[in-house]
């Protein structure tokens, strides 16, 4: 009689969004078991989680932090403007200046920040490092001062945005000013520690190989010395017998 292989029963769990949007359910997703899906990120449009259809080009992302009961709790990382989007702002005569670098949070978080200017006419060089550095210094300050949950707020409801769009109008009067891309950036430690562990789980196999290699040779070696000093006592013998007669 063959054996039935009893599968395990799946079933549906839901995603829920962050305290920032109401805790609504994003998604449901089948699974064995809800630890299963820790870790997951979850892409969401923001445009169904703020019920406002003009959003539709800004996607944020989730991931799956906790199992809790029959829910998937999650929490913010990411926030990305489609680039789509961004090229058809673009008009004729003006010019569009992209700009990246690093910040870290009041909690610890480090971040990698892409952000991109829009303006009505071409500019010069130095206008623009100019938009660049104070953009960079502003938002390092602010960015500095807040913790985490707090700045994705602030962001979702473009409130950092239209602040510094005020402030670098004091260089040159900008059309536009948009943060395309934040998200906590992975630390090198971690990434070093899983290049080592791959490193010693590729050596391992070869150590193994070099061992056995050895043990036959130690063997070997270890046969050859007593050949050569079983002759010896056999010699030591018969010279002793002669001695006797």
């Amino acid at each position: 009689m063959a054996r039935v292989k009893r599968t395990e029963k799946k079933t549906w769990y839901p995603i829920v969004a962050p305290k920032i949007f109401h805790n609504q359910v994003v998604g449901e997703i089948l699974l064995t078991s809800p630890n299963n899906a820790v870790g997951r990120i979850i892409p969401v449009n923001l445009a169904s989680l703020v019920k406002d259809p003009r959003r539709q080009h800004i996607t944020i992302k989730l991931v799956i932090n906790n199992a809790a009961g029959e829910k998937l709790h999650t929490e913010m990382i990411g926030y990305e403007i489609n680039p789509s989007f961004v090229k058809r702002m673009v008009r004729k005569g003006g010019d569009k200046i992209d700009y990246s670098f690093t910040a870290e949070t009041a909690d610890d978080k480090k971040l990698k920040l892409k952000v991109v200017f829009l303006t009505r006419r071409k500019i010069k060089l130095s206008v623009a490092t100019a938009l660049r550095k104070n953009s960079e210094e502003i938002l390092k300050k602010d960015i500095g001062k807040t913790r985490f949950v707090e700045l994705m707020q602030t962001i979702v409801i473009h409130k950092i945005q239209g602040s510094l769009k005020k402030q670098l109008s004091k260089i040159y009067p900008l059309k536009t000013f948009e943060i395309r891309n934040i998200h906590i950036e992975k630390s090198k430690k971690h990434g070093e520690a899983i290049e080592v562990k791959k490193e010693a789980a590729k050596k391992a196999p070869k150590r193994e190989e070099k061992q056995k290699e050895e043990a036959p040779k130690e063997e070997t070696v270890k046969k050859e010395k007593a050949v050569e000093k079983k002759p010896e006592v056999k010699k030591e013998t018969a010279a002793k017998e002669e001695n006797k007669e």
